[in-house]
């Protein structure tokens, strides 16, 4: 998955748990309400516990993992990344935020954000 969080590190990250009907595994999708089961098994809570999905393969196999991030002119935040977005953002999109995880970061949440984020020194 590191390779993956790198990757969607460059592209410009958007947001997500506003009620979209596929989260989880691209294989089996299910709808993104409070409680839905993410690609790691975790429970997906997106007002407030701030995590990320990223884009990855559908074989690909999820464990939850930290990334030191922050928006422009922030302070660096801890987002916890236990999702996966559809493989065919690989590339093309960076991380999806949840209200929680733009919260974190200083920013108003909003369903129709995108920006740019960089990772913080390890």
């Amino acid at each position: 998955m590191v390779e993956y969080i790198a990757l969607a590190l460059v592209m410009t990250a958007s947001t997500y748990g506003y009620s979209e009907q596929n989260c989880g595994d691209s294989g089996s999708p299910v709808d993104c309400s409070k409680g839905a089961t993410t690609s790691s098994g975790e429970a997906f809570h997106p007002d407030t516990i701030p995590t990320a999905a990223v884009p990855a393969p559908v074989k690909q196999r999820t464990r939850p993992m930290f990334v030191k991030i922050k928006a422009m002119n922030g302070s660096c935040v801890t987002i916890r990344v236990n999702d996966k977005s559809n493989e065919r953002f690989i590339g093309k999109r960076g991380l999806d935020l949840t209200p929680a995880a733009l919260s974190a970061l200083g920013i108003k949440p909003d369903r129709n954000w995108s920006g740019v984020l960089t990772e913080c020194e390890k």
